[in-house]
């Protein structure tokens, strides 16, 4: 789905004069262990990468000046093998009460993220609930989906 440019302007138009924002959420239990990351829109200058070169998924976000390019590519089949899932949850429209829990499913806290914000998960529990109608978010997370039953715990 492509954010209507109304989406786009109004994006543009609150985030204008801030400085990207990027929140790491660490666990409570583990040394260094990060659980994931919230991005709240802004200035920057060239690439951030959010992610370590070996992480299950890479994210990274980008600021492109007019005519820069990605350079026509396709990415070769090499064969990976991974474990575990990192999820991203991006606010296309409204906004969403996410709830995280660490690794021993103990409830870290809660935030709030809206349009145009993205929260990347790579270790222990979350959740989301809708704050407002018709809120939509687009998800991503590493693959194959094994179904709810072998690919997941309710906690």
């Amino acid at each position: 789905m492509i954010i209507p440019n109304l989406g786009l302007f109004k994006l543009k138009k609150l985030f204008r004069n801030q400085e990207i924002e990027i929140i790491d959420i660490s666990s409570q239990i583990g040394e260094s262990n990060l659980l994931g990351k919230i991005v709240k829109p802004g200035n920057f200058k060239s690439r951030i990468d959010l992610t370590k070169s070996d992480a299950l998924l890479q994210v990274s976000t980008v600021n492109f000046i007019r005519f820069q390019e990605v350079k026509k590519h396709k990415h070769l089949p090499l064969h990976r093998e991974t474990v575990g899932t990192s999820e991203i949850w991006l606010v296309i429209k409204g906004t969403f009460l996410v709830t995280v829990f660490d690794t021993d499913d103990s409830k870290l806290g809660e935030f709030i993220i809206g349009m145009g914000e993205l929260v990347v998960f790579f270790d222990g529990g979350h959740s989301l609930i809708a704050k407002s109608n018709n809120a939509q978010i687009l998800e991503i997370k590493n693959g194959p989906y094994k179904g709810a039953d072998l690919d997941k715990v309710y906690i």
